[in-house]
């Protein structure tokens, strides 16, 4: 998880963005990322699964976001009723465990 945030003036929503590793097709993690932005952002539709994820973000958890796709993003209030800013609408949060710590890098030759 990479980032989650209180985002408005008026109509204030929860908005944030997870840094997912790249890839490639057969499965094996990739070491550059060719200028591809890997970054799922999605908007989280109440305040208790944006406590969830805050909670995993402090324990370096590993998560698994339950979300809706929906048609466009919304950037206004209707009715009251504050709106996502993203296509993507997490409703659910599940804390896999906490993630593994990378190994040193060797240096580097010269």
């Amino acid at each position: 998880m990479s980032k989650l945030s209180r985002k408005g003036i008026l109509c204030k929503t929860w908005e944030g963005e997870l840094g997912m590793a790249n890839y490639s097709r057969d499965g094996t993690l990739n070491s550059d990322n060719r200028g591809t932005d890997n970054t799922f952002y999605f908007s989280v539709d109440n305040r208790k699964t944006a406590e969830r994820i805050q909670q995993a973000m402090t324990s370096n958890s590993v998560v698994n976001l339950s979300y809706e796709q929906k048609l466009f993003p919304l950037s206004w209030a209707f009715a009251g009723a504050c709106q996502r800013r993203t296509e993507y609408e997490v409703h659910d949060v599940q804390v896999l465990g906490v993630a593994p710590t990378a190994a040193p890098m060797a240096p580097a030759r010269r």
